[in-house]
Order: structure tokens, then C-alpha cells, then sequence
């Protein structure tokens, strides 16, 4: 079985690739005016700029993240295939895994959303928490200094991305502390389907919710508040396409126990 996760994993990091470009192209695109004259499809992310996404890092990130993800979610279905006893240490991993998962997408479906209506300004509703922790680190003796001494004296940018960190941080744990409430009395197989369960109704959600605001956000033409939208299609599409993982390979399971041969019964 450990070959049939192997190939499953491969199969989804290479739909991420195939998918990359066509998604891409399809999320930056609008109707407006055109070179040639009158109005058509304006397609803003080009081959060309596609081709210079995957070169940066951030994209091999997201993509080993998520394959990660795909694999972790595939743990106690291997061992289970294999009739090994799955210990409570192997059940919190599909429990922290479909938690940062949900996080994600519940924490993306919320600022298209707002990116929705606010547009642009979502920026303005960080502004006071990044103003307090600017303060904060000016306060605390010695600590200013020290961040300036090793280059890592935070820009409002920078208090930015950390408090989007500690969001996401505080999503997973909640979603976290629901998976384990709801996991006490399951057994692994429940506990496996149970997390597609919900990591594919939250997928469908997700995207329910953040195509609309990312169509809004795109005709308005607004600079910052699509890529909000954007990372709640992408978090929606990955998620969905991962759900399938484990599925597939208790399906691939089942077959394989139905060919094993059955052991012979002794009559006296």
C-alpha cells in the first residue's frame, strides 16, 4: 500500500503543476478593454509571467505544503490497509493535518469577503493591530536593538504578514480543538472519513464564497484585495483535489483484501 500512496501523491503534486497555469490565467483574467479596440478577455498573468511564477519560491512552498498535506492525510490509511494497529499518536495527524486545512480556508473564505466589500482598504483594518505591535517591540528594553543588530527590525509590511501568521495560527487551533472533540469516540477509518467529510464541504464552501469576491475585486480593478480572493480559490481547489487522496486509497484497499485468497475452512 505504501506504493499506492507513493503514486497518489505524485498523481496530485502533478495535477498542482498541470493545473497551475490554466487556474492562474483563468483567476487574472477580466472583461474589459482591449489593444486592439472594444472590449474582450484581458488576461493580465501572461505564459510568460506564468513561467517566472514557478521559478519563485513562494510557489514551490505553497506546492510542497500542500503535497505534504496530501501525504500526511494518507498515514493512517496505509497502516490500516496493511491491518497495523493505528496508535493515537498516528490519529492526531489527520486531526492537526484537516485542521490547518480548515484554518486556512475558513480564515480565506473570511477576507475575500471582506476584500469583497472593503476592496483595498482591508489594509485599514491592520492598521491599529500593526501600530501596537510596533510600539510593543519599542517598549520592551533591549529588544529594538537587538532585532535592528541582526536585520530583523519589522517594517509595517513585514507586522503585516505576522499578524496574518497569527490568524492563521489561531484558525488552526480552533479548528484543532473541534477535531479532537469530535475524534474522541471515532475509530481511525471514522476519523479518515470524517475529516474528507468536512475538508470537501469546506472546499466547495470556499469556493462559493471566494470566486464571487474575486470576480468583484477584479472588474473594480483594485492592486491588493484579488489576491486575497485568489489564495481562497487556490486554498478551495487544492483542498478539494486532496480529499479524494484518501478515498481512493481505502477503495484501492478494499480491492486488494478482496483478492487476497481466503483461508481454508477445516471441517471436521
Amino acid at each position: 500500500m505504501k506504493r499506492w500512496a507513493i503514486i497518489t501523491v505524485t498523481l496530485y503534486a502533478l495535477l498542482l503543476l498541470l493545473l497551475t497555469l490554466p487556474v492562474g490565467m483563468l483567476c487574472w483574467s477580466r472583461w474589459g478593454a482591449i489593444p486592439e479596440g472594444g472590449n474582450g478577455w484581458v488576461f493580465d498573468l501572461s505564459p510568460q509571467k506564468g513561467w517566472e511564477l514557478l521559478q519563485h519560491w513562494s510557489y514551490w512552498l505553497w506546492l510542497a505544503v500542500f503535497v505534504t498535506a496530501q501525504a500526511l492525510l494518507l498515514v493512517v490509511p496505509v497502516k490500516m490497509a496493511v491491518r497495523r494497529h493505528v496508535s493515537h499518536r498516528h490519529l492526531l495527524v489527520p486531526i492537526v493535518t484537516g485542521a490547518f486545512l480548515l484554518g486556512n480556508m475558513f480564515l480565506g473564505g473570511v477576507l475575500a469577503v471582506i476584500a469583497a466589500f472593503q476592496g483595498d482598504h482591508i489594509g485599514k483594518l491592520f492598521e491599529a493591530p500593526v501600530k501596537v505591535t510596533g510600539q510593543m517591540i519599542q517598549l520592551i528594553p533591549g529588544l529594538a536593538p537587538a532585532l535592528a543588530k541582526w536585520g530583523l527590525m519589522p517594517d509595517n509590511t513585514q507586522l503585516f504578514a505576522l499578524h496574518l501568521l497569527g490568524l492563521m495560527s489561531l484558525s488552526w487551533l480552533v479548528w484543532g480543538l473541534i477535531f479532537h472533540h469530535f475524534a474522541k469516540s471515532d475509530e481511525a477509518e471514522t476519523l479518515v472519513q470524517r475529516t474528507t467529510r468536512w475538508l470537501i464541504r469546506g472546499s466547495i464552501l470556499e469556493l462559493l464564497v471566494a470566486v464571487p469576491s474575486h470576480i468583484v475585486t477584479r472588474q473594480r480593478e483594485d492592486c491588493c484585495a484579488p489576491m486575497l480572493s485568489f489564495w481562497g480559490i487556490v486554498t478551495g481547489i487544492s483542498v478539494m483535489l486532496m480529499s479524494f487522496g484518501p478515498g481512493v486509497l481505502f477503495l484501492f484497499a478494499r480491492k486488494m483484501r478482496q483478492k487476497k485468497p481466503k483461508p481454508p475452512v477445516l471441517v471436521p
